[in-house]
């Protein structure tokens, strides 16, 4: 490639940046500047949809009069000023049935999988998808592509900081990842990424898959994080991958953008929904926008959703009732009264069996 844009005879530092258009692109800067000598070239691989930047400078006008850099990716700036580039139309990673909606959305439909991306789903961990679902015996290719409908789940919000946090939602899937646990081991943590457009529910899953790790292995004392599956938001998403991803939306309503402000921002969308190499689970509640204006209905994760409900992939299940306590910060006041009952009878009991 370096031949072929400067010559076969350059001489000099030809530079290559892999990811370049990630959101941390200060890195790129940095690496460009930081040379001894001026690079004779400088080839950038990235992706138009891979997000926007990050970096504070690019948001601050007392810092950076550039601030309209913070509304596009580099890769996007790059291309309307004109810089030559070569499009790279062949994807390897996602299966054809995971890439259709990103291809139509994202890519004008450009994009083509070579046949090393559809592979399929080994037998072993069909069984256990199905078995998490329920079902008796669908198709091995029904499962990969899914909505999961949360009924009556239950959306709480947190003020400091802001954040929202379902623990319905959570249950249900804590419960699918202690079953893929069982059969990846300790490749859960390569095998299996959780997604969430808020910082709270990352929080709250890691926190109960250590609490649950700690008491399996509490007479051990080890703590082996690689049966941890992968946790992250929507915006650490950027370079990660995962043969089984569930997103957990969070959200239960979409009559308005308010109601799925984690995931109205297009860029967020094509994080979410690109992560997944053979499953893609999204887990959420109604979220039918049945009296969104059609501006809303327009949204990315909101037209996925009905695509795929209209194929008949929207899958019913009831909301679990959490099993570990609700902090206090979310809960309700008749949660507390609750809570403060039982630890109540505890406390009582404990004091019998010492007498």
């Amino acid at each position: 490639m370096v031949h072929q844009n400067i010559g076969i005879r350059f001489k000099g530092i030809a530079v290559m940046i892999d990811d370049g258009c990630r959101g941390r692109e200060a890195d790129t800067y940095i690496l460009m500047t930081k040379l001894a000598h001026i690079p004779a070239a400088i080839h950038i691989f990235g992706d138009t949809e891979q997000g926007l930047p990050v970096h504070i400078s690019s948001i601050d006008k007392s810092f950076n009069e550039f601030v309209n850099r913070s509304q596009k990716s580099l890769m996007k700036r790059l291309l309307q000023q004109g810089f030559p580039n070569i499009t790279l139309l062949r994807q390897y990673r996602m299966h054809y049935k995971l890439l259709a909606f990103p291809k139509k959305r994202f890519y004008n439909d450009e994009l083509f999988s070579v046949g090393s991306a559809n592979v399929y789903i080994k037998p072993k961990v069909a069984d256990c998808l199905k078995e998490i679902l329920e079902l008796e015996k669908p198709d091995t290719e029904y499962i990969r592509l899914l909505y999961v409908k949360v009924a009556n789940a239950k959306l709480r919000y947190t003020s400091s900081p802001p954040s929202r946090v379902n623990l319905e939602t959570l249950e249900w899937v804590l419960g699918a990842v202690r079953k893929l646990n069982s059969v990846f081991g300790k490749d859960t943590q390569a095998k299996v990424l959780m997604i969430t457009p808020y910082h709270r529910q990352a929080t709250e899953y890691r926190k109960a898959m250590y609490d649950e790790r700690r008491r399996d292995n509490e007479r051990v004392g080890i703590i082996d994080y690689a049966q941890f599956a992968s946790v992250c938001t929507v915006e650490e998403a950027r370079g990660y991958e995962a043969e089984i991803v569930i997103l957990g939306l969070v959200d239960v309503r979409a009559d308005r953008v308010d109601d799925f402000s984690g995931m109205a921002d297009e860029d967020k969308a094509y994080l979410a929904v690109a992560r997944a190499t053979k499953v893609l689970w999204i887990i959420g509640g109604r979220f039918e926008g049945y009296s969104a204006r059609l501006r809303e209905l327009r949204h990315a994760v909101l037209e996925y959703k009905r695509m795929i409900c209209r194929t008949g992939s929207c899958i019913p299940v009831k909301a679990p009732r959490p099993t570990r306590p609700i902090p206090h910060d979310l809960a309700t006041p008749g949660e507390l009264r609750e809570a403060n009952l039982v630890d109540r009878l505890r406390d009582t009991r404990r004091r019998v069996r010492l007498r």
